[in-house]
């Protein structure tokens, strides 16, 4: 007999005690049959009826008397590549399922799986389950390892599900790579990548990439690795490429270095030709979230009427979030941080976001008067790249901040711009996220007008353009520009209100990103503009004027605004956002100071059919509406949603 090592010995003991006691508490496993399982030097007695349930091998196993040793109920599973824990908790988690002592079996079965498993030994049970055919064992081990995931062992674990033919967590590694693309080509051993990751990795439909470009360079690089074996694959990989997001000057220069070094004379024309036949197919993106946030009650009346179970209702109103994958998906409202329930000390609240981002901005008074002039400028952050939760800013703040009013904020770029008012003189903060030390530093959005005079009274981020896309659509590249507009004076004599004039200046950030700082005056008679990107210019919708319906874009050559299609219902600080071609307005106030206005409208600027109200769309605001997109947060696509703080909000629209 072969010498039985400590580990197995007391792995052994552990199993065996397992099986007694699960025996001891399930009704179906007192009644069933007994049988042998040998593997390695181990014998284990145990019920028939869970093994011929639960797995597919062992229902063929012992109901073909071909297959069982001797004739008897006993087999010999003859794995010795795997080891004898991988045997144990297989057979665990078969027997599991009939312990009457869990009353959610599958969560019970999962969780108790999960407590012993680890990077080390996950494989070998993977295989085992997958080698033996046991139900739920795949789904089981896959939300393990999901959570387990990094741009490490991406790599390793598809190529592992891929093996095992694990649907789910080949999906989940799509989602993963899709996700951190950007950041995990660089870091892959392409010598030792294999043909079948290079093909999921170019056959990606939701991928966060800048530029389809980097799909080329990934292609080549490649190839490069082993040119004398991988260059036949080549023009199956290019075809695999979106060639109509890549810009033609792109293009040529790749195909024209392909060419030479491979001695091929005719690849370039060929992928010129599928470039002009093939038809035009989507740029690879990621799904996205919009998001709408709500700055509270617009007055001290209406807090003063609120009871604790009210304000606590309407905190978890203030950010709800909607999945732009699904035309009929409802609101969900996301919790908000932890701002406390104590309302009336709060100054202003904005609201920004983007990317991976969601950002809320709060101003509260401190002390314990009434007419302090103290006050305390908060900047939270939600980073949805994890498991979304709230944390405040640790950067510093310059003192100047907290004394900040009227305040303005936006996020792009990885950049959090703020401006606002301080004694009546206009300033602006910035925090470049991707900067090596990030940290507050000042910013003059004013430099065409003097900072007495005027305020800012919008900021809006238009991406440079994509190769065959719009403004803000994946892979968009060049320099984008942020737009400054201030509130136009008819009798004010600055060169933005008095004549045609615009202020352009190219800033250079610590990341690096270089970003164009357009200052334009605001259409005439819209004292607070709400912006929103419009092709490659920005579009007023509403202002201060509740009768109001116009809308109004900015003409670059002529540089003035003309009128566009008038809302259907005026509306004045509606939450205004794009998402592709298309323009939605929420909300906003109405004639009356305490009115509200519960529609919604949406443009597409494609088409010419003007605005329209979405039906059965409703909002319910208590403050001014601010609305943003941002990447939907991974750990929700891969299905883990249960063990994220989101609720449906019952309060909420579908639009």
């Amino acid at each position: 007999m072969q010498k039985m090592t400590q580990t197995d010995q007391q792995i052994y003991e552990s199993l065996d005690a397992r099986l007694r006691s699960i025996d001891q508490h399930s009704q179906e496993i007192s009644k069933s049959k007994q049988v042998t399982l040998g593997f390695k030097s181990f014998s284990v007695k145990c019920a028939k009826l869970p093994l011929v349930t639960e797995s597919k091998f062992f229902e063929a196993v012992f109901s073909n008397n071909n297959f069982s040793d001797s004739g008897q109920e006993a087999f010999v599973l003859k794995t010795d590549e795997f080891s004898m824990f991988a045997f144990a908790k297989v057979l665990e988690f078969i027997f599991d399922a009939y312990d009457q002592r869990s009353q959610n079996v599958w969560e019970y079965r999962r969780r108790k799986l999960e407590m012993d498993l680890k990077l080390d030994n996950f494989q070998s049970v993977v295989e085992l389950g997958s080698y033996l055919q046991v139900k739920s064992m795949d789904d089981a081990c896959t939300q393990f390892i999901v959570d387990k995931l990094e741009r490490e062992n991406v790599v390793d674990v598809f190529e592992m599900a891929l093996r095992l033919n694990m649907e789910q967590l080949t999906e989940a590694s799509k989602l993963f790579v899709g996700y951190h693309l950007t950041d995990l080509l660089p870091e892959l051993s392409l010598v030792d990548t294999s043909l079948d990751f290079v093909r999921m990795v170019l056959s990606l439909e939701m991928a966060k990439i800048s530029n389809e470009s980097l799909m080329l360079d990934f292609i080549w690089d490649w190839v490069k690795c082993d040119l004398e074996t991988r260059k036949e694959v080549m023009k199956q990989l290019f075809a695999l490429v979106r060639i109509n997001h890549v810009s033609e000057k792109k293009l040529k220069k790749k195909l024209k270095k392909i060419e030479k070094r491979l001695n091929l004379s005719d690849f370039s024309s060929s992928i010129d030709l599928s470039r002009r036949i093939l038809p035009l197919v989507p740029a690879r993106s990621w799904p996205q979230l919009m998001v709408l946030c709500d700055s509270l009650a617009s007055s001290d009346s209406d807090l003063q009427e609120l009871s604790f179970a009210d304000i606590k209702q309407l905190l978890n109103q203030m950010i709800t979030t909607k999945d732009l994958e699904s035309e009929n998906s409802p609101w969900e409202s996301l919790s908000p941080p932890c701002l406390g329930v104590n309302l009336e000390v709060f100054q202003e609240i904005a609201f920004a976001g983007g990317g991976d981002s969601i950002f809320v901005i709060v101003k509260k008074q401190l002390g314990e008067e009434e007419e302090s002039d103290e006050f305390e400028l908060t900047v939270w952050m939600n980073d949805l790249r994890q498991q979304p939760s709230w944390s405040k800013l640790s950067q510093h703040q310059p003192s100047e901040v907290h004394q900040m009013s009227n305040i303005r904020a936006h996020f792009c770029w990885n950049i959090l711009f703020l401006t606002g008012d301080i004694r009546g003189s206009s300033v602006g903060y910035f925090l470049d996220l991707c900067s090596y030390e990030p940290e507050w530093r000042q910013w003059t959005p004013l430099l065409a007008c003097p900072g007495a005079q005027h305020s800012v009274a919008g900021l809006c981020a238009v991406p440079g353009q994509a190769a065959g896309g719009y403004p803000g659509t994946a892979g968009t590249a060049g320099q984008g520009t942020l737009w400054v507009v201030t509130c136009k004076r008819r009798f004010c004599s600055c060169s933005l209100c008095g004549g045609k004039e615009t202020h352009e200046s190219e800033k250079v950030f610590p990341s690096g990103k270089t970003v164009m700082v357009r200052q334009v005056a605001g259409p005439e008679d819209v004292a607070q503009p709400r912006l929103t990107p419009y092709k490659d210019t920005v579009m007023a919708v509403g202002g201060q004027d509740p009768n109001s319906r116009k809308c109004e874009v900015y003409d670059l050559s002529s540089k003035e605004w003309r009128e566009a299609a008038s809302l259907t219902e005026g509306r004045s600080d509606p939450g205004v956002v794009t998402v592709g071609t298309e323009i939605y307005a929420f909300g906003g106030r109405g004639f009356f100071w305490d009115e509200t206005i519960k529609s919604v409208e949406k443009i597409n600027w494609e088409d010419s059919e003007g605005w329209s109200k979405e039906d059965g769309t409703r909002v319910n605001m208590g403050g001014t509406l601010t609305v943003v997109t941002v990447n939907k947060p991974l750990s929700w696509m891969l299905r883990r949603q249960e063990e994220v703080s989101v609720d449906k909000d019952k309060y909420s629209f579908p639009i």
